[in-house]
């Protein structure tokens, strides 16, 4: 049997996306109006992706001043002067292929302790994502008389 890969897969997610100019309060906005989105994807006007935001990026620029002692002057004065999306993401993001395999992406996932990849096309572009949610619906749908055989 062949190795599923990603462009197997039917119905991938659709990440939601902001843009660099975003203001951080429009992004509070739209964490508080999806409650079970960990990270919004931020794209340029072709769509390549640009880097993530997440809660916990979020939550430091908005309370800079709970961050540890050992936090650098500059952090803190970027964190506390942020006005838009692009000044707070992180740039430097894990993401997956098409053509990858599957287990290749879990393997990522699991050595780097993320729950969620993006998927990039050959030219960049953010063509959808993988979360940890998917990977267990998957497992529950092709699994779903193991729990009657205990």
């Amino acid at each position: 049997m062949k190795p599923m890969k990603i462009k197997d897969i039917k119905g991938l997610k659709k990440p939601i996306t902001v843009s660099l100019q975003t203001p951080v309060n429009e992004l509070i906005q739209k964490f508080i109006d999806s409650p079970l989105t960990h990270q919004f994807y931020i794209v340029d006007e072709k769509d390549k992706l640009v880097g993530i935001i997440n809660h916990k990026l979020l939550f430091r620029s908005l309370f800079h001043h709970y961050l540890p002692p050992s936090a650098r002057i500059s952090e803190l004065y970027k964190l506390a002067t942020a006005v838009n999306v692009g000044e707070i993401i992180v740039k430097d993001v894990l993401s997956a292929n098409p053509d990858d395999k599957i287990q290749d992406v879990i393997k990522m996932m699991l050595e780097r302790d993320i729950y969620e990849v993006p998927v990039l096309d050959d030219a960049g572009r953010l063509v959808g994502k993988l979360d940890v949610i998917y990977f267990l619906k998957s497992y529950l749908s092709e699994h779903p008389d193991e729990e009657k055989n205990e």
